[in-house]
């Protein structure tokens, strides 16, 4: 079954390619919430054979500066990209 999207501000890349990417939001809320939801996101990409693609750092409530989550955790052995990245390879559309 092919899903066009997932809940949650998940959203599964409609490009028809070799590589095949997942791309996500972070929580407006604390820094637990941002961690939890970056977590499952990198489940579901693992899950899915996907390359996560990282939001650019953003606020989180009550940290006093952007967080780039990609500095922040280690993705182990799944593949993650930046938006930054992303583009760069696919090219803006």
């Amino acid at each position: 079954m092919r899903l066009p999207w997932l809940a949650l501000g998940l959203l599964l890349s409609g490009i028809e390619a070799e590589e095949r990417f997942l791309s996500f939001e972070l929580d407006s809320g604390g820094w637990n919430n941002v961690r939890t939801g970056v977590e499952t996101a990198a489940v579901i990409a693992a899950a899915l054979n996907r390359t996560l693609v990282l939001p650019p750092p953003d606020g989180v409530y009550l940290l006093p500066e952007p967080v780039d989550v990609g500095a922040w955790l280690d993705f182990g052995r799944v593949r993650a990209v930046t938006m930054r990245e992303f583009l760069a390879r696919r090219g803006a559309r």
